[in-house]
């Protein structure tokens, strides 16, 4: 039984609950309980599409070892159906873009190479790889101003890496190469058989070439075969992860697989010489030049990997020689220039250059 007392307090506390009940509607609640969140759903989904993207960076990570083992194995077409397809589920992947940008320059698509490496350099600004990425594609379309301004800024992002360093100084003096000036130290597409020499030729010989067989060489030699090319992919990797002893290896195995095929040698001593391995080019061509002694390109090549050696004789001596077998080739005359002018002959090498100048326009061009 409830005393008097008791029944007042719980008629007191009823009553205060009940006016409290009744102002509720009057009541501020907290302003934190009035901010609004996002709801479970949206937490779910949020989630669900975090979780989706670290699956797809991490599936495109895979595909882009995928597509670079492929490479490896000289396995192009592979690797190119990879990057693309990697390419059109992920366009601002970068990597992807710069990896398919060296598929296509190793097959001759410089154009769409270029392409893909723009767009990389819009996704990746501030990428140095990007940047020295571009400034090979430019050097190797003969574009040789842009590709120095990549090649410098790709030195600047990332100061402590040689291998861009050593690109911006060796374009700088291919570029700055004058009579009265050093010659160029570094020229390395000069020896190749293609519109990335300086004044070079699509297929090595000279537009006035003589069309006597018995001292010019045939525009169309016998093409290389698809595993000679998967070995020149693979020997770009290794020289890129910085291995001579294994780049040599390839080069070596490229040229014995090809013993009839002069332009094989030639294109193993570009990339040689392209990765400051002038000793191992001159070691290719001098074995390159008993075995196809009337060939122009071999001996042309063979000057460049001995002036790189500072080896200025010797390479006087395989300039001459090509010229010997090919006197319309203006290249070979601009090298011998060069020689003569670092061997303190001026007088000797003006004539040189004159003559090259005279058969090609872009020779004087070069030297203005």
């Amino acid at each position: 039984m409830i005393t008097a007392p008791a029944r007042l307090t719980f008629l007191t506390l009823f009553a205060t609950a009940s006016t409290w009940l009744a102002g509720c509607a009057s009541v501020s609640a907290p302003a934190w309980l009035e901010e609004e969140g996002p709801t479970l759903s949206e937490q779910r989904e949020a989630r669900a599409e975090e979780v989706v993207e670290k699956f797809e960076e991490r599936r495109a990570e895979a595909e882009l070892k995928s597509a670079e083992s492929a490479m490896e194995r000289g396995e192009l077409p592979a690797c190119e159906t990879t990057l693309r397809e990697l390419i059109a589920r992920r366009p601002g992947f970068a990597p992807a873009r710069l990896l398919l940008a060296d598929v296509l320059l190793m097959t001759d698509r410089r154009a769409e190479a270029v392409k893909h490496a723009e767009l990389a350099l819009r996704e990746d600004p501030n990428n140095p790889a990007v940047h020295y990425s571009m400034g090979l594609l430019l050097d190797a379309a003969g574009q040789r101003a842009g590709a120095i301004s990549y090649y410098k800024r790709a030195t600047d992002l990332s100061p402590e890496n040689e291998l861009y360093a050593s690109a911006y100084r060796t374009a700088e003096r291919i570029a700055t190469a004058h009579l009265g000036a050093s010659p160029p130290e570094q020229i390395q597409e000069a020896a190749d058989p293609s519109p990335s020499g300086v004044v070079g030729r699509v297929d090595g010989n000279s537009p006035n070439a003589s069309t006597d067989t018995t001292t010019a060489v045939k525009a169309t030699d016998t093409p290389i075969s698809d595993e000679v090319r998967a070995l020149f992919a693979q020997a770009e990797q290794v020289a890129r992860a910085d291995d001579p002893t294994e780049l040599g290896r390839i080069l070596r195995d490229a040229v014995a697989r090809c013993p009839d095929n002069p332009h094989v040698p030639v294109r193993a001593s570009v990339l040689a010489l392209k990765h400051d391995q002038p000793t191992l080019a001159a070691e290719i061509l001098t074995s390159a030049a008993r075995c196809f002694p009337q060939d122009p390109r071999i001996h042309r090549a063979l000057g460049v990997a001995c002036y790189r050696q500072g080896a200025v004789e010797e390479a006087e001596v395989a300039f001459r020689k090509a010229l010997s077998l090919d006197n319309a080739d203006s290249l070979s005359y601009f090298l011998l220039g060069c020689t003569l002018a670092k061997n303190g002959q001026t007088e000797a090498a003006r004539q040189q250059f004159s003559r090259a100048a005279q058969l090609d326009a872009r020779a004087d061009n070069v030297l203005r």
